[in-house]
């Protein structure tokens, strides 16, 4: 049965000439004014504008324009990005046959062909000709909503909750569920619907596997939780596969026997080095650092550059890379491979014999990698008697490099980092703590020199780019870890000046004590976020006046930015960083700080459910540990062999009434006096692991806690005391019994 009309409170024909004679947005408001309607007249001219809306000869609700008229508010599709800038894009609006509308506004720079977005028309543009202006409202997500979820069986019915902290406690409704493969505790991913009878639905897209036993499971979970990109769009795929080189002007330095020192199962090769002596100065060398030319690749405004920006930086987990650009790109083309002649962006630079760097120079050149090593493969070199003249060289060079770091007095920090070995089946085999070589130090020291080198250049031209700041503690952190050094009765002294030098003295008094850990774990903590800024504030943690990051374009979105700035001021290319580029520097900057910061936190948290994971088996199992932080509510535990990190809850210590003090940072017994401070060995039983959560929880072993004297307050780990507030303590001595 067709839907009634409702009834005409103004003339049709009169209604629609009113509107179109506005010349503009019209509510209707205004109408009933007009028409002088009032009480229950305005109901039906409410229901009369649906029934216009609904027969397309208006647009809107609230607010209704002329039959010919554009809707003021409306979705459109990026259709080209001119070279000058101009954002151009279609309407997609049913009905409406019209012209691109230009998008205006700063944040327009960081749109991309084809991307969908939410316009305004704005005001004042009746008698112009060209393309309408538009401001930008929003960006209109076409990616799959999806979320990592557990899989809930129980009274024969099934449901998914899930695993993210946002979503926890909701229940999704699951579409066509296969129940025979489903069991409760599965993990699996989910796509989201919408709603279904008031509750949120959803699709399942994969199975991934039990609960967290499945590392794949862990990385998914952990990526989706930190809204990580983790997928690109095909038509990026398609650009990436017909990509070409930009012609430039290259020095041919293949003759040269550059090697590779990287991690055993790596696959994105961005650096080569060699060193050789320097002819014309006894006692120094020439270091060449050869980085990936991804700019040669990677073009300003690409589909490949706004989702390279978009992502900021690769992401790290035991079983995956979440990578910055396409495997075509960060595995094949831009990888300088063993064997196969690649493009690189070379800083030489004069190591003197004091081992101070000079003279840099940046060229675009053609390589060939002769020499892969592992970093074990590297150290086992450097134990050799013998070895091949130019690595000995370059293990020379940076011994000379090593003595004037040490001249300049970087923070010194040994903070071990967890090494997570899975088998064949994907599953974890071992978690150790990771070793760190010479030849770590000997990459990283020669990617320090290349970094001071870019920075120096584009500071010396006057090129706005993006530095590598890090800056000195706020005062009141450095007054956190003084009171904190206090209570385990270190000396630090804090005087106008602080230096790097200060933290490494108070390490080194400790580095043959268990708390050395500790130590190196609070100074750490004690520091500043490095970010990404356009003014050079210097680098506090490695003592240096001026850094950029120039040596990880395939990982780092940052060093392509830096790449560019250099292609420019030296005039390298065709290639080098825009006008457009740079007005949007400080946004990029901040935008590629805070991807920097969601990937630390997405590798943290997954190493913690890994941890939790593999520890899950060992229940009940007795652990050394070293006491990592205090609270009100309990002790935070690293343990020895692993580096695993936990809890003890105050109910798990003993059964004594304990209480923190601020001041000193120390826990105590009322009654016994057991006293618990920062570095403190003690043993410890693992009680729970939530691989869910990534938490470990444990009780206390040793030291024991003292037989409290009878009628004592007793703590939240005494039974006597479960159900009812603890009986405070006589003001005035013990009772006659208990003398």
């Amino acid at each position: 049965m067709p839907k009634s009309k409702s009834r005409e409170i103004i003339d049709r024909a009169a209604l629609l000439a009113f509107i179109k004679s506005r010349g503009g947005a019209v509510h209707k408001r205004d109408i009933a004014k007009a028409f002088n309607l009032k009480g229950t007249d305005k109901i039906h001219l409410k229901a009369q504008l649906r029934d216009l809306a609904e027969e397309g000869l208006i647009a809107g609700r609230k607010t209704t324009k002329r039959p010919d008229m554009m809707p003021r508010i409306f979705q459109a599709r990026v259709s080209e990005i001119t070279e000058d800038g101009m954002v151009l894009a279609i309407p997609d609006v049913v009905g409406f046959n019209h012209a691109a509308v230009e998008i205006t506004g700063p944040r327009a720079d960081h749109l991309s062909n084809h991307q969908l977005v939410k316009v305004r028309i704005l005001p004042g543009q009746d008698d112009q000709t060209g393309p309408k202006k538009v401001g930008l409202l929003h960006k209109i997500s076409e990616d799959v909503e999806s979320q990592i979820g557990v899989i809930v069986r129980a009274d024969g019915k099934i449901w998914a909750e899930p695993v993210s902290r946002k979503g926890r406690g909701q229940s999704l409704h699951l579409v066509n569920p296969d129940m025979d493969k489903l069991r409760n505790g599965d993990l699996v991913e989910l796509e989201i619907l919408g709603r279904h009878r008031g509750q949120s639905a959803a699709r399942i897209i994969e199975h991934l596997g039990t609960r967290l036993d499945s590392p794949r499971a862990v990385s998914m979970v952990a990526i989706h939780e930190h809204q990580i990109p983790h997928i690109f769009a095909q038509e990026l795929l398609t650009e990436a596969e017909h990509l070409g080189a930009t012609s430039c002007m290259r020095e041919d330095l293949t003759y040269l026997p550059f090697a590779t020192i990287d991690p055993e199962d790596a696959r994105d090769h961005d650096d080569a080095l060699y060193a050789c002596p320097a002819p014309d100065d006894e006692g120094a060398s020439h270091l060449y650092v050869a980085i990936a030319d991804v700019a040669a690749f990677v073009a300003t405004g690409s589909l490949i550059d706004h989702e390279a920006r978009r992502r900021g930086n690769s992401v790290y987990f035991p079983d995956r890379v979440v990578p910055m650009l396409p495997e075509r790109l960060s595995t094949d083309l831009c990888s300088l491979k063993q064997g196969v002649e690649r493009l690189a962006f070379v800083c030489r630079m004069r190591i003197g014999a004091d081992g101070t760097a000079s003279h840099p120079k940046f060229m675009r050149a053609r390589i060939n990698v002769r020499d892969k090593f592992s970093y074990e493969d590297a150290q086992a070199l450097i134990h050799q008697d013998t070895m091949p003249d130019h690595f000995a060289c370059l293990l020379g060079t940076y011994r000379r490099m090593d003595e004037a770091r040490k001249k300049r007095g970087p923070l010194e920090l040994e903070v071990p980092e967890h090494k997570i070995r899975l088998d064949d089946d994907g599953r974890v085999a071992e978690i150790n703590l990771r070793e760190r070589f010479e030849a770590h130090k000997l990459v990283e020291e020669c990617m320090i020199q290349a970094n001071v080198a870019a920075g120096a250049i584009l500071t010396k031209h006057l090129q706005p780019a993006l530095y590598r700041v890090h800056e000195e503690p706020p005062k009141d952190r450095l007054l956190n870890l003084k009171t904190s050094f206090d209570a385990m009765g270190l000396p630090l002294t804090l005087g106008n000046r602080i230096t790097p030098n200060l933290f490494n003295r108070a390490v080194a008094r400790m580095a043959d004590q268990p708390q050395a850990r500790t130590i190196s774990e609070m100074v750490l903590r004690c520091q500043t976020q490095a970010y990404y800024g356009m003014d050079n504030l210097g680098h506090f943690g490695l003592s240096l006046d001026v850094y950029a990051h120039f040596t990880s374009p395939i990982r780092r979105y940052a060093d392509l930015m830096v790449h560019r700035a250099l292609i420019r001021c030296l005039k390298l290319g065709p290639d080098g960083m825009t006008d457009k580029d740079m007005e949007a520097l400080e946004q990029v900057g901040t935008h590629i700080s805070k991807t920097e910061r969601t990937a630390m936190a997405a590798e943290r948290d997954s190493i913690a459910r890994y941890v939790a994971a593999h520890m899950s088996d060992r229940i009940g199992m007795q652990f050394e540990a070293t006491i990592s932080g205090i609270a009100r509510m309990g002790l935070f535990v690293q343990l020895v062999d692993n580096g695993a990190e936990g809890f003890i809850p105050i109910a798990k210590i003993g059964q004594d009434y304990y209480v923190y003090d601020e001041q000193t940072m120390v826990l105590r017994g009322e009654q016994a006096g057991l006293t618990f401070r920062l570095g403190e060995d003690v043993t410890v039983r693992l009680e729970e692991a939530a691989p869910v959560s990534g938490g470990l929880r444990f009780s206390l072993i040793l030291p024991k806690e003292p037989p409290l004297r009878r009628g004592a307050r007793r703590g939240h780990g005494s039974s006597a005391n479960r159900g009812r507030r603890p009986v405070r303590p006589p003001k005035r001595g013990p009772k006659r019994g208990d003398k």
